[in-house]
């Protein structure tokens, strides 16, 4: 189904709030939510690392409406490079690229990334890592979102989510190597570590199988993937995509660092 389609059958939008409680095929909302609602069932929490208190071991830089001069022309996006306070002087970090940045970084939210890099990077096993939090673009005449933590409702900016994560071209792998990384290695004053096995991408959803298709088309920047419920459903495409995923994964030279979570 194109967008236009989905659009005209009115299914961006959330059912409720433009029905309200009505019923359909003689069910309410609100019982399906009720009978859904069984003992022993819970929802994900934060892991330990998350939930740790006290100063943190990074800092966060933030840079609100940074705008995309190539790529996806005429949109702005917000980014948060995530840094640790002792970054060494003679190593170059690892790198983990955050779709849907906000939801991730979120400091109350369900991953609190900031907590779980500090422990990554305070354990070193696998070196330092730089956390870049990026949100999808929205277009210049699109208003920001009520917070900067909340994705960005707006019928327009969803599009655009959908443009970038939903498609299957290497444009939003573009956006990352030819606009975000050196962006970011300009502000850390630095370089990122080229090594494709210490570079990764992560996103859930839509954001999900757009890190996937990152990897694919740029595997020389990107060996890592963590997809978190990847829609590899037929939205602009990744239905078929995800149909070959086996085949694909184990082609040479493609990201071999892989993780799709369905929970």
């Amino acid at each position: 189904m194109d967008v236009e389609t989905y659009q005209r059958f009115g299914l961006h939008e959330n059912f409720t709030d433009v029905h309200g409680d009505v019923a359909v095929n003689d069910r309410r909302n609100i019982e399906i939510i009720k009978a859904l609602d069984t003992p022993g069932d819970t929802v994900y929490e934060p892991c330990a690392e998350a939930l740790a208190q006290g100063p943190t071991g990074s800092s966060i830089s933030y840079f609100p409406d940074w705008r995309s001069s190539a790529v996806y022309p005429d949109t702005v996006r917000d980014l948060w490079i995530v840094c640790p306070d002792e970054l060494a002087v003679d190593a170059s970090p690892a790198l983990l690229v955050f779709n849907d940045g906000n939801g991730y970084l979120k400091p109350e939210g369900l991953v609190r990334a900031q907590r779980v890099l500090d422990a990554v990077n305070a354990d070193r096993t696998v070196g330092q890592v730089v956390g870049v939090f990026v949100t999808p673009g929205r277009g210049i005449d699109v208003p920001p979102s009520t917070s900067a933590w909340e994705m960005n409702r707006d019928p327009r900016a969803l599009r655009q989510r959908s443009i970038e994560y939903d498609s299957m071209t290497d444009r939003y792998a573009s956006l990352l190597v030819d606009e975000v990384i050196p962006f970011v290695q300009d502000h850390l004053g630095r370089p990122i570590t080229g090594d494709p096995a210490r570079r990764g991408v992560v996103g859930h959803s839509s954001g999900g199988i757009c890190a996937w298709i990152a990897a694919w088309h740029r595997p020389d920047q990107f060996g890592l993937v963590l997809s978190h419920c990847g829609s590899f459903v037929n939205i602009r495409g990744g239905g078929g995509r995800c149909t070959r995923r086996p085949r694909l994964s184990s082609a040479p030279n493609r990201p071999q660092g892989q993780q799709l979570n369905a929970n």
